[in-house]
């Protein structure tokens, strides 16, 4: 065995290596596994790389520099395979952020040292460099071997261990994957052990046994798992019960980000135009907000208590309603975040409102609807209720408040402008919703003057109101049924047409 031997077993570790590793460069879409793959890759190419320059030189100084160099790759290369393991098995989230920071602070001051040539014989010491047609090289090992090793094999461990732990949970048809990751941990820990006697005898080999066994490692890794698109099996096995669900769910983590959705999740976010992978849930109710594609509705019971949460999503018909439903995401018993399901209720909601329709109660004010407005005209119209006065009512700026503050506020205002009339109307008085931002209200036995004093009271009540929000103001107009031959549908037009007339004059009074 000579230094050429050598240098060209290194250069066939390095076009390996890289034709393994180029599949994952050239995708487009990489995930977690995919970047910690190719840091491994590239971290074991620099390394091969210097083995090379250190078989190729003479310069003793230069070779020394490498033997402490060798460090900064060594340690970088465990961290790397800890993490890549992990992700795997989707538990990079999972992971406390404490054992992040120790597996990565611990290589990268050891880099630090190694690159630098900080604190002198902290890697080696009693350097000796034979060069001829085999270079040899013999030394002791400082502290900083020591702690690169006790690095490695603490997280050689702790994955280990992790992996046999994990792949029990799994299906006995995925578990193969589980084995493989383990037999390339053995081979991992097995170049350390063998390199280890090596150093114990003060002696460093020609081939290095730590290259041999990672470059092994990457080898079968990415024959037996990467490229069978197999490197995130755990996740594979998880979305394929995962997309089972008919419905959409979002899974979020302890930050409220979207952190995975399944198949039908997907979809729901592309009808938003949200195409990001990990987006915040509050970006996407501002999406929702900004398209106007859909609305958040509360259904309420008879005593006015939260029944659900809907998400409406407006077609062109008839609009598709999702129940959403929150449950706790726990793993060994601590919080984790939350699903957030979708439940398609359509048929029920519509139904709910067609009821509701029928029974001429409107649902978001608890007022009548325009059929209960309908049935009371049929009840009033009559001689001995004459005079019947009506008052028409427009919601101002509801349109803006919607487009700039959300529909959660359009509907604040709406139920707003509803209690003004409630608590303000007399009580022989009829009020109902007609629909959108427009609101009647049937007085009988009311003659012109006494429908004025209703309307001064209206006006009165809404100034006193105050809203951090928006502003409440609603344009008012009426009109009296004096004759009985008269439509009271015409007295109802003629209180319409008042009413804008008096939106009109208020708005050229105030651009005036």
């Amino acid at each position: 065995m000579n230094n050429s031997f050598i240098v060209l077993l290194y250069s066939a570790y390095i076009v390996m290596l890289a034709i393994l590793v180029s599949p994952a460069i050239v995708k487009k879409r990489k995930t977690y596994v995919d970047y910690h793959y190719i840091s491994i890759s590239f971290l074991m190419i620099g390394w091969i790389a210097m083995e090379i320059v250190r078989y190729s030189v003479t310069s003793k100084a230069l070779i020394c520099y490498i033997y402490s160099a060798k460090f900064a790759f060594l340690t970088a290369v465990s961290t790397t395979i800890f993490f890549l393991i992990i992700g795997c098995f989707h538990y990079e989230n999972k992971v406390s952020k404490r054992i992040k920071v120790i597996a990565s602070a611990i290589p990268a001051l050891l880099m630090l040292f190694a690159f630098g040539n900080f604190f002198y014989n902290i890697f080696r010491n009693h350097v000796q460099v034979e060069v001829g047609e085999l270079t040899l090289v013999t030394a002791n090992n400082g502290v900083g071997y020591y702690l690169s090793i006790a690095h490695s094999f603490i997280l050689i461990i702790m994955v280990f261990i992790f992996v046999i732990k994990t792949n029990k949970k799994l299906p006995s048809n995925y578990r193969g994957m589980g084995r493989i990751l383990l037999l390339v941990l053995v081979l991992y820990g097995a170049g350390y052990i063998l390199e280890f006697f090596c150093f114990k005898q003060s002696t460093i080999r020609a081939v290095d046994f730590n290259i041999f066994s990672i470059v092994l490692c990457c080898f079968i890794f990415s024959i037996a798992i990467y490229s069978s698109g197999r490197g995130d099996y755990l996740s594979k096995w998880k979305h394929s019960a995962f997309n089972y669900f008919v419905d959409p769910v979002l899974v979020l983590d302890e930050e409220n980000k979207i952190v995975s959705v399944n198949k039908a999740a997907k979809a729901l976010l592309s009808h938003f135009g949200i195409e990001k992978k990990v987006v915040e849930l509050e970006e996407f109710w501002e999406f929702i907000n900004t398209t106007r594609k859909a609305e958040v509705r509360t259904l309420y019971d008879e005593d006015r208590n939260v029944v659900s949460e809907d998400l409406y999503i407006l077609n062109n018909n008839y609009p598709t309603v999702y129940r959403m439903d929150y449950y706790e995401r726990a793993v060994d018993e601590k919080m984790q975040g939350r699903y957030l399901v979708f439940t398609d209720v359509t048929k029920n909601r519509l139904l709910i409102e067609r009821l509701r329709d029928s029974a001429g109660v409107d649902g978001l004010t608890g007022i009548p609807n325009r059929y209960g407005l309908n049935q009371y005209l049929r009840e009033v119209d009559r001689l001995d209720n004459l005079p019947i006065s009506v008052i028409v009512g427009d919601v101002n700026g509801l349109k803006q408040v919607n487009d700039r503050l959300g529909h959660d506020k359009g509907d604040e205002l709406i139920k707003e402008a509803a209690s003004i009339f409630r608590n303000h109307t007399p009580k022989d008085g009829f009020v109902a919703r007609a629909g959108g931002d427009e609101f009647v209200v049937i007085l009988k036995k009311c003659n012109t003057n006494q429908v004025k004093e209703v309307i001064r009271e209206y006006e009165h009540a809404i100034g006193c109101k105050s809203y951090t929000d928006f502003r409440l103001s609603i344009a008012l107009g009426a009109a009296t049924k004096t004759d009985c031959e008269e439509n009271i549908y015409s007295s109802i037009n003629k209180a319409d047409a008042n009413m804008y007339t008096m939106k009109r004059k208020g708005s050229v009074e105030g651009r005036g």
